[in-house]
């Protein structure tokens, strides 16, 4: 996780209807939720050209059979595996398909991770983050950056939520917290660009 984090949303006062912003709809401890449509948004920016590579990489592939049988010798059989091994690396249609895998992991995972925006979120505004919530003052919430593991682990159910895509919609726009299934394993939130609060420096801080 990165030492760098968020400064502490504050909740509102209590009224009559309760605290303002902990359950109210589109909000999260005091910090705005980025709406379905700036979610859609950045997410078509992040995902559509991938999916557009990946499918032309999947037509243009065209695989090289690894198999040590059928072959008279040991030497014959790896020769045949090494070369069908080399033959599908170097393929047009898998080299679109690993280099477009690597680009989309290092914007979602390795980039978002690091500083809570891909390339999308950049362009839009919003922002990934993990609230750290201190159980000793639940009046505060820490909004840090969620880090490339736990974006890596969230990027294998952002494939349910593209699946499910119009479920994923009504889930983002009926949700308190705004969340997708993936946000909802990987336990993050996306806020949205009125969310300008300076960055703190935590390094040497207390574990909270």
């Amino acid at each position: 996780m990165s030492n760098f984090l968020y400064e502490p949303g504050k909740l509102t006062h209590q009224t009559e209807h309760g605290s303002s912003f902990v359950h109210r709809d589109g909000y999260y401890r005091g910090s705005k939720l980025a709406n379905v449509g700036q979610r859609a948004a950045s997410g078509l920016i992040d995902y559509g050209p991938a999916i557009v590579l990946w499918i032309i990489g999947w037509q243009w592939r065209t695989p090289t059979p690894i198999s040590p049988y059928g072959f008279e010798d040991s030497v014959q059989a790896f020769a045949a595996v090494f070369g069908g091994i080399v033959a599908n690396l170097i393929d047009p249609g898998n080299m679109i398909l690993f280099w477009t895998t690597l680009i989309v992991w290092f914007n979602v995972a390795w980039m978002q991770g690091r500083t809570g925006q891909s390339i999308g979120k950049l362009i839009v505004g919003t922002r990934l983050t993990y609230p750290i919530v201190d159980p000793h003052l639940t009046s505060e919430a820490y909004m840090t950056f969620p880090g490339v593991a736990r974006c890596t682990w969230r990027s294998w159910f952002l494939i349910v939520d593209l699946f499910l895509l119009l479920v994923t919609f009504v889930k983002i726009g009926v949700n308190d917290h705004r969340k997708s299934f993936a946000d909802t394993v990987a336990k993050t939130i996306v806020i949205g660009p009125s969310e300008r609060r300076p960055l703190v420096d935590m390094r040497g801080a207390p574990d909270r």
